[in-house]
């Protein structure tokens, strides 16, 4: 899959089988603005306000802010290497 020139690799798996994945799981969510700043880069706040309003457990990115606050509310912050190796890696 490329993305703006970006490669980006899923080891052993389908995109086409995760991109269905997340259109069939996709939830819209109302926001709220955080009560405060949390990450470093402001604009990273609203990926966390959205994790908190669908209830989500999980954030996959790569933005290393965010992977800095990984644990705020409870929200695992996953580079998508470590979102595979936790919840997708079937190698045992």
């Amino acid at each position: 899959m490329s993305r703006n020139g970006w490669q980006i690799a899923i080891p052993a798996l389908n995109n086409e089988g995760v991109l269905g994945l997340i259109v069939q799981n996709a939830e819209l969510v109302q926001t709220s603005d955080l009560p405060e700043p949390v990450s470093e880069d402001p604009d990273d706040d609203k990926f966390l306000a959205c994790a908190l309003a669908g209830d989500s457990p999980t954030i996959v990115s790569g933005d290393s802010d965010l992977l800095n606050v990984y644990g705020y509310h409870g929200i695992k912050v996953l580079t998508p290497k470590g979102f595979v190796s936790v919840y997708l890696d079937q190698s045992d």
